[in-house]
């Protein structure tokens, strides 16, 4: 199959993972998300995941409630190009994609000054303090703040520079030892020192999911959700969550930006 006959299919599988999850007067073709209850839902099993306890119902926020809180949201598709050449992703330009998303910051630059300057880069990598005077000014949203010295060094860097960033906060809904980002317990104070620094806007929170565990994936995006929730603004209004295996569930859980590759060069 083509590269467009691809992306049609991944675009139809979001749209139809929209409806599936719209208010019964929302039209399917359009580009809102809603969530509606979903039968059979399990609670989340607090003994194996004890430090999840405060979280675990928080505001006891039901599916009818976020799907009043979801309602107006659009669901953005950041197209993942970390592997992929600066003529596949012109060829995707072509075709409509503006927003991409890159974890290696050379690779990045590169693709960066060969390519249309309207396209909506996201850095969604691992971002290292010494890395960031080349990331500020250069990318529309960073998704992977995952500490508060990190974000002071974009600060620095962005009030040096006369820049706002735009920034995610980066969560560890099951504290996995692989993955970074702040615990549910430790993100309100977080969240408290990074929104005051001069240059960075906070956007809201990024997260990921394990691999392969439907109900892992579920008890991650659940509390993400609820998290988000918790502080959602006119400001902190995205989130990001939802990659290639798992992007759907995401959206049932209100994710607003998707990030998917594999799922679209595979």
């Amino acid at each position: 199959m083509s590269l467009k006959g691809r992306l049609l299919l991944l675009q139809e599988r979001i749209q139809t993972q929209i409806a599936l999850y719209s208010s019964q007067g929302m039209a399917a073709g359009d580009d809102l998300l809603h969530v509606a209850p979903r039968q059979g839902e399990q609670p989340l099993p607090s003994s194996q995941h004890s430090h999840l306890a405060p979280f675990a119902h928080p505001l006891k926020r039901d599916r009818a409630q976020l799907r009043f809180e979801a309602a107006g949201r659009p669901v953005r598709l950041v197209v993942v190009t970390k592997y992929q050449s600066v003529e596949t992703v012109l060829e995707l330009y072509n075709l409509g994609v503006r927003d991409f998303g890159e974890s290696r910051v050379a690779d990045a630059c590169k693709k960066q000054d060969l390519l249309p300057n309207d396209i909506s880069w996201h850095f969604i990598g691992t971002l290292q303090k010494n890395k960031v005077n080349k990331v500020v000014g250069r990318f529309s949203l960073i998704h992977s703040v995952d500490s508060v010295e990190l974000a002071e060094k974009i600060s620095s860097v962005a009030l040096r520079e006369g820049k706002q960033v735009p920034i995610l906060l980066q969560v560890n809904p099951l504290q996995e030892a692989t993955k970074h980002g702040f615990s549910l317990e430790e993100f309100e104070e977080a969240y408290g020192q990074i929104k005051t620094l001069p240059n960075i806007v906070v956007k809201g929170i990024m997260a990921m999911a394990p691999k392969g565990d439907e109900q892992k994936i579920r008890q991650a995006f659940s509390l993400t959700s609820t998290l988000f929730t918790r502080f959602q603004d006119l400001t902190f209004s995205e989130l990001s969550m939802g990659m290639s295996q798992d992007f759907e569930i995401a959206i049932e859980y209100g994710a607003t930006i998707v990030r998917v590759g594999s799922a679209l060069f595979t």
